[in-house]
């Protein structure tokens, strides 16, 4: 979403046995208790609700003319929130996907959730067709050392390529 805006009701599932999902404040921020030094641990944000925040028929119309070539989108980001079906490329068939949630036909994606998370210091290989890659979309701690590790990731509201949504 929008740079430095805090999503909040993120959770948080960390894929390790002693700690339990958390989900973000009103901040943006969440705090794990204390993990033991050399530990390995990975974490994967989630968020899957109010599908239709920031979509519009702007959104539809900026697909649109991405996909018959009259102006495309210029962030790898806007490619993400474009690939509504999570097939990995924006057609026609993200358009249909998003027009039925923004008539509310379906309160949800069918095949998406309706935020992902791209871990901040990733740098896209290929920024103009990132969808062709496998960016980090959870993070991994290997042999934890000191005990203020950041998290912190850039979340992206599937549909939403103009920007608009309220994180």
């Amino acid at each position: 979403n929008g740079i430095g805006e805090q999503i909040q009701d993120v959770m948080i599932y960390p894929m390790y046995s002693d700690l339990k999902t958390l989900t973000t404040g009103m901040n943006g921020v969440f705090t794990f208790p204390v993990i033991p030094l050399g530990t390995n641990v990975m974490f994967k944000p989630s968020k899957n609700t109010d599908t239709n925040n920031g979509v519009s028929t702007l959104d539809l119309l900026m697909i649109r003319k991405h996909i018959i070539g009259v102006e495309f989108l210029t962030s790898p980001f806007q490619h993400i929130a474009a690939d509504i079906n999570k097939d990995k490329k924006i057609s026609t068939a993200d358009l249909v996907e998003l027009r039925k949630v923004i008539l509310l036909q379906q309160p949800t994606f069918n095949t998406n959730e309706s935020w992902r998370f791209v871990k901040s210091s990733y740098q896209f290989a290929n920024p103009e067709n990132p969808l062709t890659e496998q960016f980090p979309e959870a993070h991994q701690y290997n042999g934890i050392s000191k005990s203020d590790y950041k998290l912190d990731f850039k979340g992206v509201k599937v549909g939403d390529v103009d920007d608009s949504a309220k994180a």
